[in-house]
């Protein structure tokens, strides 16, 4: 007779604890047989069908047993050898996810790709992480179902697919599994209920998935069920479970509200397509649009813009190539721009694209929005499976929301300090009156909304709008430099260093950045061109222009137009710059008039990939948006002044880093907010500081020797 289902839930949940308590072996010893069980309770497996390792259920077979061989003269580091075959478990490739098996781990490329180290999680002892130094990333897999793929790429550790057990081998019936499933699905099913309704279930699959839980139960409270028995059972309720979860009639949201989308990971859907912390504007803010004629069919629409969010789909190599990204469209009657919304029984939701799209390789593409990360900034795709956390979502209602003013308090913050320096008018680095005065009342009007005690985190939201927008807009219209142009200047780059020419003969005439020489090879003059604010640079040692290249490279169908050179021609457009204030520091863009053919941004700076350093190429493809792109204008003679006060310490930042080098002595850095808190503080005696950092603005201030 079969069991109540409420026994059945208390029963399971204490089995539960009793078997999930058992700590996970960290040090292995040379010579045990191990099993590697991931934390969805399948175990690491061989799996000679297939090169690379996958999960499977439990079988007791030798092609899931291993052995952890110490690394001679490397503590904490293993090979990892299969028992069936002697195989040692690899990454392969040159990717950093492929892993695969070879004899004999000294005869691969890299012999660190065949190493491991066991990483420990804080706060349990039930699972650990398996680290590859070859990637040096952990083994898991992307999805939570037999026979899934290992890799060695990923990182984070509250996801149950990069978390494992290592244990003795045992050839006894292995039902973790079984019961982890099991609490899975008791879990859905006391959360949901049958009905018709948005959220709810069919009666019949509700039924279907009670009676699946209850033969499962059975099976599991079976001291003589097999192995084989196990993990059919384990099959029909993953079975049940996942038609279960399928069949849940869509979500049916109120389309006369406002709502914030939240990922998984708390971070808020922003209308740039990633997940950000939460700005409570609108450009996190989405309203629901039913189409006509589809029920429970919808649009995704950005307060912020207007625009519906649609399937980014191109007809390069297929029907559909770019299947994977997000765009917006004034348009909402694409069949892309339509989804669906079902919950998956947790609190959370999947954010489905109605529409079957073919990938490049002619197969089904995934459909469900998600990211790859769940990190701050990460991007939000549509070509997710709907089976991973990342994939999660769920919404609350603006207005439910209690109303949250520090995002508008630390725009008007900068907006103030901005117009501490700023300076209205027409001439070198001043912002003209239009703009000026729109950001002043944008600001104003903010202040009156933050000091209401009723405004709503709409009205917020919209001034915090209106004031950054007004701020973006002030900055981009500010009038050009307009240089002495019968004076001599240094352009000196973000990292300290000064822009100039290669004198050896082998790079002669490249533009790069270097130390300070005080020669002509690094001095430059302005000459006005027939445009009010555009100049050609005219660099001393050799008499020529700064000139943008433009050589077309037919057989590729491209021009080489991110590089530049020194020409005699000043007439051309590819010798005319523009240079305005960043902000209202004392630091510029240089812009050439002229896009490439190839590449539309045009701003002058380095490489963003990495620190600048002396002998650095310099290019014209920049946007313009990175320190990187920075460049300080100063007058030869008036330096020449300052020179033996001048510290060669700089400050530049890159992939959320702040980095201080050239540092001499002892020196104290403190880095502030632009409100003037203090975020991190630090005394070095080495030469370079790290700190890593949200995107933002701060302040950076060295004290010492420096």
């Amino acid at each position: 007779m079969k069991k109540s289902y409420f026994f059945l839930l208390a029963a399971m949940l204490m089995c539960q604890s009793s078997l999930m308590a058992q700590p996970s072996i960290t040090v292995p010893v040379d010579g045990q047989y191990y099993s590697i069980v991931q934390a969805t309770g399948f175990f690491l497996a061989r799996n000679l069908n297939a090169e690379a390792p996958t999960i499977q259920t439990p079988t007791g077979n030798w092609d899931q047993v291993f052995v952890f061989e110490p690394v001679a003269g490397e503590d904490g580091t293993f090979y990892i050898k299969n028992v069936y075959d002697d195989d040692y478990l690899v990454r392969t490739g040159a990717n950093a996810w492929t892993m695969g098996w070879v004899k004999d781990v000294t005869t691969i490329a890299t012999p660190a790709n065949g190493k491991y180290q066991i990483v420990s999680i804080a706060g349990t002892s039930d699972y650990i992480q398996i680290k590859n130094l070859g990637s040096g990333s952990m083994l898991g897999s992307d999805n939570a179902t037999a026979g899934s793929a290992v890799y060695g790429n990923k990182n984070g550790t509250t996801d149950n697919k990069y978390q494992w057990k290592i244990k003795e081998y045992s050839n006894d019936v292995d039902k973790d599994a079984l019961l982890l499933k099991l609490t899975e699905a008791n879990a859905i099913y006391s959360s949901t209920s049958a009905g018709t309704g948005s959220d709810q279930y069919p009666a019949a699959n509700r039924t279907a998935l009670y009676n699946a839980i209850t033969d499962a139960q059975e099976v599991y409270d079976d001291a003589q069920a097999t192995q084989t028995e196990v993990n059919e059972e384990l099959a029909r309720l993953s079975d049940a479970l996942d038609a279960y979860r399928a069949s849940v009639y869509p979500f049916q949201p109120d389309v006369t509200k406002t709502f914030y989308v939240v990922h998984s990971s708390n971070y808020y859907f922003t209308n740039g397509g990633i997940i950000a912390a939460a700005d409570w504007t609108p450009n996190q803010h989405f309203q629901f649009v039913a189409v006509q004629g589809k029920p429970n069919v919808y649009n995704i629409k950005n307060v912020a813009t207007g625009k519906f969010m649609t399937r980014d789909v191109g007809p390069v190599g297929g029907p559909y190539t770019y299947f994977w990204g997000v765009k917006w469209n004034d348009d909402a009657t694409s069949e892309f721009s339509e989804f669906q919304i079902k919950s998956t029984g947790t609190g959370f939701y999947t954010i489905i694209g109605i529409v079957t799209v073919t990938n490049s390789n002619g197969g089904t593409e995934n459909s469900c929005l998600g990211t790859d990360s769940n990190d701050a900034n990460s991007g939000v795709y549509l070509n997710k499976s709907g089976n991973d956390g990342k994939h999660y979502w769920k919404f609350q209602d603006i207005t439910l929301v209690e109303v949250n003013k520090s995002v508008l308090e630390e725009a008007i913050a900068a907006a103030s300090e901005f117009l501490a320096n700023a300076v209205r008018g027409d001439g070198s680095d001043q912002y003209p009156a239009a703009e000026y005065d729109a950001f002043v009342a944008a600001k104003n009007a903010a202040e009156i909304v933050f000091a209401d005690a009723a405004a709503t985190q709409t009205q917020v939201g919209d001034a915090t709008l209106a004031l950054n927008n007004a701020l973006t807009a002030v900055i981009a219209a500010v009038n050009p430099f307009q240089p002495d142009l019968t004076k001599t200047y240094y352009i000196q780059h973000y990292s300290g260093f000064y822009f100039g020419e290669y004198s050896d003969e082998t790079n002669a005439n490249t533009p790069a950045v270097f130390s300070n020489s005080q020669s002509t090879t690094q001095q430059f003059q302005f000459v006005a061109t027939d445009v009010q604010g555009e100049y050609n640079i005219k660099i001393l040692s050799l008499n020529k222009y700064l000139t943008r290249l433009n050589i077309p490279l037919a057989e590729e169908g491209r021009f080489d137009d991110y590089g530049l050179t020194w020409g005699d021609d000043n007439t051309t457009d590819f010798a005319k710059f523009i240079i305005k204030k960043v902000v209202n520091q004392d630091w510029h863009t240089i812009k050439c008039i002229t896009a490439g053919g190839q590449r539309t941004t045009s701003y002058v700076g380095a490489n963003d990939n990495a620190p600048v350093a002396e002998f650095d190429g310099i290019y014209v493809d920049k946007n313009g948006s990175s320190t990187f792109h920075y460049w300080k204008i100063t007058d030869v003679e008036a330096l020449a002044v300052k020179q033996n006060t001048t510290s060669n310490a700089y400050v530049f930042t890159g992939n959320n880093v702040l980095t201080v080098k050239n540092l001499k002595g002892n020196n104290r850095i403190n880095v502030y907010s632009v409100t003037g808190q203090l975020i991190a503080s630090s005394v070095q005696s080495s030469n370079e500081y790290t700190q890593t950092l949200s995107t933002g603005t701060y302040i950076v201030v060295v004290n010492g020797d420096s």
